[in-house]
């Protein structure tokens, strides 16, 4: 039988904004400003300026939730094992 995890806040708030992150914007039609632009590039080969600017769309994203009040900085960093 499958048991039902219970999360924490803080995880269920890790979920929602990975969720967040993962969604291209505008794939929700009830919610077209869910998401971010961040899955229209993934998969792609990336030069140095490339993590700087997911960085900055990555904000852009957890901005928009409304459980974020507010976003003092974002580190992206390429994966090199991906």
């Amino acid at each position: 039988t499958k048991e039902l995890i219970v999360l924490t806040p803080y995880e269920t708030l890790m979920q929602g904004l990975l969720h967040r992150l993962q969604t291209s914007q505008g794939a929700l039609p009830d919610r077209p400003e869910f998401g971010s632009r961040i899955p229209s590039v993934l998969g792609q080969d990336f030069g140095a300026l490339t993590a700087p600017m997911n960085g900055a769309k990555a904000e852009e994203a957890l901005r928009n939730d409304p459980r974020i009040s507010s976003v003092s900085s974002v580190l992206a960093v390429q994966d090199m094992d991906a």
